[in-house]
Order: C-alpha cells, then sequence, then structure tokens
C-alpha cells in the first residue's frame, strides 16, 4: 500500500445550483473568488441584482457583471442564466475581476487528456492552498463544472469537490478519466494574496483509521514571510 494522504482547503463556501443546470460554472467560480478574496466578495453572489440605473440595465453581482452593461447584459445574463458558460469562459470572466481587484491574481486555462500528468497538476496546486475549478463532459456523470477543493492518495487517487450540483463530494480520477468524452476542463489560478486553511490527514499504515490531522494556515513566518505555519504551533505562540 503506498502513502494515504487527504488534503482539504476549508472555509470556502459551499453554494448550489438548485435545479438550474446551466449555472454549475458560475457558483464553481464564485466559490473560487470567495476562496481567494473573501473580503471582497464574501455573500455577494447568487441574487442576480440585474436592475436598472443611470446608464441604463446594470448588475450588482460581481461575477455577472463582467457580462457588460446595457441591453447586451441582460441578453447575456439570460444566456448564462439557461444555457451556461464554459470554464474557459470562467476564466476570462475571473481575469477580468482579478484586475478590477488590482491584483496580480491570474486565471489559466488548461484542457487536460493525460491522467497522471492531470492529477499530479491539480494535486500541487491544492498543496499550494489554491483551488481548481474543473468542467467535464462524462457519460454518467453529465456536463458539469466544480471546485475541486482537496485531494485524496493512496491505492486510488481522488478529488474531494465543492459540488453546485450538491451529488458528490468526491470523484475517483481514474473513473473521471475512463467515462470523459471529451478532455477535462481544467482552471488554474496564481494568487499570492490570503489563502484558505489547508487540512493535512495522514493514515498510518498500521491504523487507517485514525489519521493524524494537521492544520496550516498562510500566515507570516519567522522571517516575515508568508507561509504555512501549524495552526496549533501558532496558536500556542500567539498565546504565549
Amino acid at each position: 500500500m503506498s502513502k494515504h494522504v487527504r488534503v482539504e482547503l476549508r472555509g470556502i463556501p459551499h453554494y448550489t445550483q438548485g435545479d438550474h443546470d446551466g449555472l454549475c460554472t458560475y457558483y464553481a467560480a464564485t466559490m473560487m473568488m470567495e476562496a481567494l478574496w473573501p473580503e471582497s466578495f464574501s455573500g455577494r453572489f447568487g441574487k442576480g441584482q440585474i436592475r436598472k440605473g443611470p446608464g441604463g440595465v446594470e448588475c450588482k453581482d460581481p461575477l455577472f457583471g463582467q457580462l457588460g452593461r446595457g441591453s447586451d447584459l441582460k441578453k447575456e445574463f439570460y444566456r448564462w442564466f439557461f444555457e451556461g458558460k464554459s470554464v474557459e469562459d470562467a476564466g476570462g470572466f475571473l481575469n477580468k475581476v482579478a484586475e478590477q481587484e488590482e491584483t496580480e491574481t491570474r486565471f489559466t486555462y488548461r484542457e487536460m487528456k493525460e491522467s497522471p500528468g492531470g492529477f499530479k497538476a491539480i494535486k500541487d496546486s491544492i498543496d499550494r492552498g489554491l483551488p481548481v475549478v474543473l468542467g467535464w463532459d462524462t457519460q454518467d456523470l453529465g456536463n458539469h463544472a466544480v471546485l475541486v477543493s482537496g485531494y485524496e492518495e493512496g491505492d486510488c487517487q481522488w478529488l474531494v469537490l465543492h459540488d453546485p450540483g450538491g451529488d458528490t463530494d468526491a470523484v475517483e480520477w481514474s473513473t473521471l478519466h475512463s467515462a470523459k468524452k471529451s478532455k477535462l476542463q481544467v482552471l488554474f489560478v496564481e494568487h499570492n494574496g490570503l489563502l484558505p486553511d489547508k487540512v493535512v490527514f495522514e493514515y498510518p499504515k498500521d491504523d487507517p483509521y485514525s489519521p493524524k490531522r494537521t492544520t496550516f494556515r498562510w500566515w507570516k513566518t519567522t522571517d516575515g514571510e508568508q507561509g504555512w505555519c501549524d495552526l496549533k504551533e501558532l496558536r500556542s505562540k500567539i498565546a504565549a
């Protein structure tokens, strides 16, 4: 048996699309935004908020608001609502948000065909505290988009999900690849700001039901730089 470890990014809100099949990419993207910029976007999504303003029709929703203004905004809003958007489209909108936030955060879209390298790329992103938007078109799971908020690796490889559909909290990587009808759509991010807490579960071979759990927080390290700190040790230092 290989080393068994599970890593989860915590503190990310879980939004669901309800009966609106076209909004899975929207909610995957908004969960990404709240993971990276909670102080700017917490509680501002899912209300639509299209209304008439001084310049015509406008939208207060930070993501839908990237669709434009006036009649084009209304038309594109309803098109997204009923027809959906691709993960690649979401990357363009998220980069506009990053520019408006005046940050160096950038989103990069990739299509993945290779199975081993694809899992490693997503795993490496999670290890750095960065969630991933993932889209698929499969025989069993349909055409869908989720936020990948963790992974589990041992004898098998799993992705831990924030699923807007509310049906799945994890998917096995090889099963996803064997079921796909086209390349996986993946949105990675480079971000030098606040990161979600990272929880690492290490499962001993002799007692796989009693994992060692360590929570890490993105914090200033002893040399003044930002880095991962053991939350238990950090609290002890603050208390002292």
